[in-house]
């Protein structure tokens, strides 16, 4: 299975990325969505918590490819519990906008196992058993992926999620940002739109959580139940792969 759909979208996302410095890597990671079966499917392929079942880090812009078919790969092996292979519609590829620092990650990662030695080491003394909380070093792995994807390393881009709004209020905030010079490019999703903007661009003094707070009246004028946030964990759907039943998500 291919996860780039569209060639030519996934390499302008990739050019709107900063280029990576330093100790600087991109996180991404290959999830299975339960929000995007029928009850009956559901019920059919028993995912479970298999929500992120596939991480990867992207040393530079040019191995970007390389890093899905990494996450491809995970689909040959990985299964539901009811032991399917995981459908395709319930896929989605996530990407960190911002890049990590390995820096900081390790220095996370490292707190985070020093506790666990020290932890495990005096259970073995007081209780006897040295197999007390060795979880902690089997999941290593897992732990230092964790790690990365906290550690960011410097915010080019604020994601602003806009979650079931239609586009009069895509258009709306645009007008804002536009009026005040600030760059931004904006990814529709199957669900809404995400709105990145570039840090850098935006003017002293600019208030863009009240801008975020007015669009919110406008989304409630729609009466779709939507709403429009910032988006904390900075993670956003791969432009030119698919999610949510053959949706392409795209640069729009």
């Amino acid at each position: 299975m291919d996860l780039i759909k569209d060639k030519e979208q996934f390499n302008k996302f990739i050019d709107i990325l900063p280029d990576l410095q330093n100790d600087e890597t991109f996180f991404i990671s290959l999830s299975a969505r339960n929000k995007y079966l029928t009850d009956e499917e559901r019920n059919h392929y028993g995912l479970g918590r298999t929500e992120m079942f596939g991480r990867t880090i992207v040393k530079s812009k040019e191995n970007f490819e390389f890093a899905m078919k990494k996450l491809e790969a995970n689909l040959k092996y990985k299964t539901t519990k009811n032991g399917l292979a995981i459908p395709e519609k319930a896929l989605v590829v996530y990407i960190n906008i911002n890049p990590s620092s390995m820096i900081g990650a390790y220095r996370l990662f490292s707190q985070e196992m020093d506790k666990f030695f020290y932890d495990t080491y005096r259970a073995s003394i007081n209780n006897n058993d040295p197999t007390v909380n060795h979880d902690g070093f089997i999941n290593m792995e897992r732990k230092l992926m964790n790690a990365i994807q906290k550690s960011r390393s410097r915010k080019v881009y604020i994601d602003i999620d806009m979650d079931k709004v239609g586009i009069n209020t895509v258009n709306w905030f645009a007008m804002y940002l536009d009026n005040e010079g600030i760059k931004y490019h904006i990814i529709k999703t199957q669900g809404g739109y995400h709105v990145l903007i570039k840090t850098d661009t935006i003017p002293k003094g600019f208030n863009l959580g009240a801008i975020v707070f007015d669009a919110n009246n406008e989304v409630e004028d729609e009466g779709n139940g939507g709403e429009v946030v910032f988006n904390s964990n900075q993670m956003v759907p791969c432009v030119g792969t698919l999610m949510a039943d053959g949706h392409l998500v795209e640069l729009f």
